[in-house]
């Protein structure tokens, strides 16, 4: 912990220091670093946790995001009831941090830093008590500025990613949790191979394969119904896809041409995140082609 707080003063002395206008790094090959990126460097599964116990009976649980094929850190972040508390930093596979954020009971609350990974710092937004812009590369590191917008730590308001070195999109979010179904799921309370004691709830399809495969390394201890959340899913025309299916994009999203600025698709979206309309462009900017859909009163992704 002392060197998680040493790590965040030295980074909060320098938050005038932004000087960059995008990411200097190659996609193929990090800076300071002599190997290639690999799978694993983004896509790893792995992680570790370790849990701390306090005098009134909290369970406070530490854990750290491995990479699948070189155990590197790429994440740390801690939990308190099962949800993220505190703060989160990650890193590239440089090991230089790349954010550090703050979390209140599951819910992005404050930025804190943001850096490329030659640790050259760029403002992390205007993110505070769960209120304002938080800002993001992109994936290429064409755009440093991509940004989303937070009301009271849920996504509501402005959003703007550069998808590629020709496409950027923008349009507006809400968070509306009574759009989201549920499904049926399990409750279940299990030991894992080295003996520890766990609570989660799965679909009814992954328990099935997961606790009742005779090769199963889990033990379980009981077992109740329960639901779980649908999966997100892309929505049309912008394709886009949110880690929680209870954001939802509304009115008027464009998709332009990131170096000419040119409008290449307009999609508006009714309250429901339901495209009723698309507008194409040709390459000039004038319109190709305009197409209308009926209005439902749920959502159909």
């Amino acid at each position: 912990m002392g060197r998680i707080i040493m790590y965040l003063f030295a980074l909060l002395g320098w938050l005038n220091g932004y000087t960059q206008k995008k990411d200097i790094f190659i996609i193929d090959k990090w800076i300071n670093y002599n190997r290639l990126r690999g799978a694993g460097d983004n896509y790893g599964v792995k992680y570790e946790e370790k849990p701390y116990y306090t005098a009134d009976g909290d369970t406070l649980v530490r854990r750290i995001f491995l990479t699948a094929e070189f155990d590197q850190v790429r994440k740390e972040e801690s939990l308190l009831h099962g949800k993220k508390n505190g703060l989160a930093i990650t890193y590239y596979p440089n090991g230089v941090i790349a954010e550090i954020n703050y979390y209140l009971n599951d819910r992005l609350w404050s930025v804190i830093s943001r850096a490329d990974s030659s640790g050259v710092l760029f403002t992390p937004g205007t993110l505070h008590n769960g209120t304002g812009t938080r800002y993001f590369f992109d994936l290429h590191g064409n755009e440093p500025n991509c940004y989303e917008t937070y009301v009271n730590g849920f996504i509501e308001g402005p959003y703007y990613w550069v998808r590629d070195e020709t496409t950027a999109i923008k349009g507006n979010l809400t968070y509306k949790k009574n759009l989201v179904k549920h499904l049926p799921g399990k409750k279940v309370t299990f030991l894992n191979s080295a003996g520890m004691h766990s609570t989660m709830v799965v679909d009814t399809s992954l328990f099935r394969q997961v606790f009742l495969d005779e090769r199963s390394e889990f033990k379980v201890l009981t077992a109740t119904d329960d639901s779980v959340e649908e999966v997100p899913k892309e929505y049309k025309y912008i394709e886009l896809m949110f880690d929680d299916p209870a954001i939802v994009p509304y009115g008027t999203w464009q998709i332009i041409n990131f170096r000419t600025q040119r409008p290449k698709l307009a999609v508006s979206f009714d309250s429901y995140g339901n495209p009723i309309k698309v507008i194409r462009y040709k390459e000039d900017g004038s319109v190709a082609t305009e197409q209308s859909f009926p209005l439902y009163n749920t959502r159909r992704w």
